[in-house]
């Protein structure tokens, strides 16, 4: 067997991967193309344990597997645990590959909100998640994706401090700021933008934003959208921030009928979100009250 045969395992897993992510797109069920994805890439390791991106296609995989249990009521703790085993597998054969370590620091911070949201301690996991991006801006200062993962990390640390009383703006402006590097270096990339959006719409929520400056905070969904119009996420979260928009200013309907189209483009793109459904729900209970009064 030869480094070629790992090669070709390793590119199969990778697109088992992505058939998976359609076929969560398409409201089908991803399970069988990622059990044959973990079956391919395993045998990629098997052939050639030193292959670093072997072992971090795995650790993508395992942890895409544990979102799916997680979304379904079940406990992700294995997969989570097998997941940082491969990406720590994947750091020891090249300690300073920036994307595994912005990767890592992404799923360590998915981790830590999936324990707050079952009642377990996140600190933990969002502390590593800093510390991974810290080390991969180190290695990469240009890297988006490290760009993004410190600030995704920061701001989820910052909500959580705000939640329980603590000291929290310093976080947030450092997020906004992680956020802006990343726009200044990558204008067209529209994960900065959304993320951006994102930190500004949690932050407005916190601090409880005045009605006359809510409608700047849309500006950063309205670049995502325009940069990226087959994101169902894009499509989504304006929704959903154009939705909390209508409600800070006492029900705007106009507003709330710009938020169920969104809502309502992000489902034709993936059918299987749970969180459109439910907003889409509460936009048109919304609307009707505003018809009532």
């Amino acid at each position: 067997i030869n480094g070629g045969d790992a090669e070709n395992r390793l590119a199969l897993a990778q697109a088992r991967e992505q058939m998976a992510q359609v076929a969560v797109c398409r409201g089908q069920g991803p399970q069988p193309d990622l059990d044959r994805a973990i079956e391919e890439v395993r045998r990629a390791i098997a052939i050639n344990p030193k292959e670093a991106q072997a072992h971090r296609e795995e650790a993508l995989i395992v942890l895409t597997l544990g979102k799916l249990r997680e979304s379904t009521g079940h406990d992700p703790a294995r997969e989570f645990e097998a997941a940082n085993a491969s990406f720590a597998r994947a750091l020891a054969i090249n300690p300073n590959d920036a994307v595994i370590l912005a990767e890592f620091s992404d799923a360590r911070r998915t981790q830590g909100l999936v324990a707050e949201q079952s009642g377990g301690e996140p600190l933990e996991a969002y502390t590593d998640a800093l510390k991974h991006a810290d080390r991969a801006l180190a290695v990469s200062p240009s890297l988006l994706d490290a760009w993004i993962a410190r600030a995704r990390a920061r701001s989820t640390l910052a909500i959580w401090k705000a939640q329980r009383g603590k000291a929290a703006d310093a976080d947030f402006e450092a997020a906004l700021q992680d956020f802006g590097h990343a726009i200044d270096l990558h204008p067209q990339d529209w994960r900065a933008w959304h993320n951006r959006g994102l930190v500004r719409q949690n932050t407005a929520v916190l601090r409880k934003t005045p009605a006359s400056e809510v409608m700047e905070l849309l500006k950063d969904f309205d670049r995502a959208v325009e940069l990226n119009r087959a994101s169902s996420m894009a499509w989504r979260d304006r929704g959903l921030a154009r939705l909390n928009a209508a409600q800070v200013k006492n029900d705007d309907r106009k507003l709330t009928e710009m938020a169920l189209a969104d809502l309502d483009q992000a489902l034709k793109l993936n059918r299987r979100d749970v969180e459109v459904w439910k907003s889409r729900g509460s936009a048109h209970t919304a609307m009707a009250v505003s018809l009532e009064v």
